[in-house]
């Protein structure tokens, strides 16, 4: 599992890369479910719109079939973040 918060509305993607063991990827939070099979070997993303902040997400990462002899995978998510205004401070 890889948990993260999105701080920013607009388009949540994870782009997952499967070594010799297919895998199944399912993005979740807060009323947002959407699954993807990735082959062996193959590439396919998971992406959710988010209207909200802030967004508790979860992505789960599971095999589909028999593992192979280097089950590896490889996750790049990308979500927006706010980040808060810096302060100088006064002397």
């Amino acid at each position: 599992y890889f948990k993260f918060e999105v701080t920013k509305s607009g388009q949540v993607s994870v782009a997952i890369t499967a070594g010799d063991t297919a895998i199944r990827a399912t993005l979740t939070g807060n009323g947002a479910n959407a699954t993807v099979d990735v082959p062996a070997g193959g590439t396919a993303s998971v992406s959710h719109n988010v209207t909200s902040t802030p967004f508790p997400m979860i992505l789960k990462l599971e095999s589909v079939g028999a593992l192979g002899a280097a089950p590896t995978y490889i996750f790049t998510p990308e979500f927006g973040v706010t980040t808060p205004a810096r302060r100088r401070s006064s002397r």
